[in-house]
This record gives structure tokens, sequence and C-alpha cells, in this order.
């Protein structure tokens, strides 16, 4: 079930009244028409059910051509919404589609890498602090060694 939070968003992009996102197409374009009639001074009752009935199809056909999916006016708004956004979706990555692996996997590894690069040098810092320690507790030694080293020059 859709939350009904997303009746308020809904309702300003579609511009349709979305009491509920439970309701189902015609529900909705019913509302609507009937709105639409008492604004006009029409009354529901003076057009005829056929009349009516094809208003209701020529809207849901225009919904349904606007938004690129296929309605028969038995969905509920939050299927629509659903799939009006899969295939927003699927029009926009089209093209891009191969390149979705790959890019998800350079944005997983930088955000993994923005993520280890402060514990990078936390545990550096915590590795001097400890190497420190040692010496000055005497559990390692600081010794000067010479090394003889052979070097080629020309």
């Amino acid at each position: 079930m859709a939350p009904k939070v997303l009746a308020g968003p809904l309702q300003d992009i579609s511009g349709l009244p979305v009491a509920n996102l439970d309701s189902t197409v015609d529900e909705v374009l019913t509302k609507l028409l009937e709105d639409e009639l008492k604004k006009k001074g029409v009354s529901v009752s003076q057009t005829a059910k056929g009349e009516f009935n094809r208003m209701i199809s020529v809207q849901r056909a225009e919904l349904a051509k606007n938004f690129g999916i296929k309605l028969s006016g038995q969905e509920k708004l939050s299927d629509v919404f659903y799939n009006t956004v899969s295939v927003k979706i699927q029009d926009l990555l089209g093209p891009y589609k191969p390149y979705i692996p790959y890019a998800s996997a350079i944005a997983l590894f930088l955000a993994f890498k923005t993520f280890t690069l402060p514990l990078f040098y936390i545990s550096m810092l915590i590795t001097f602090v400890l190497i420190r320690l040692m010496v000055a507790t005497n559990i390692l030694k600081v010794e000067k060694q010479s090394i003889e080293v052979e070097r080629l020059t020309l």
C-alpha cells in the first residue's frame, strides 16, 4: 500500500483530485468530471449516463497518452503512479542501460573510499602513538646501523 503522504505531491504533479491512493482511475476521473460540471453549472443528473461514461473514457485515454501507459480504468492510483515512474525511468536510462553496472561499481568504490579515508589516518595516528609508547617503555629499542650500499653510476 502506498503511503498517504504521496497523495499531495501526486495531486500537484497530475492535477487530479487525489483523496486516496487506493482509488481507481475511473473513480478519480468521475470525481474530477463531477467537479468540472458543477463549476460550469451543469448537474451530473442532467448529463446522459452514456455521455458521462464517454467523457470518462476520453479523459482516461488522454491520461494514458500523456503518461505513456495503458489504462483500463480499474487500476489503483498507486499502481498507475508506480508504472508511470517505471516508464519514465526506462525512457531516461534507455541508451545508458549498459553502463549502469559500471557506474554503480564506481559509485560504490568511491563511497567506500570516502568512508575509509578518515579511518586510514586514524589508524596511522594510533600506530604512531603505539610505537612511541613502546619506545618510551623500552619494549622497542632505537638502533642506528650503517649499511653498505653498492650503486652503479655513469
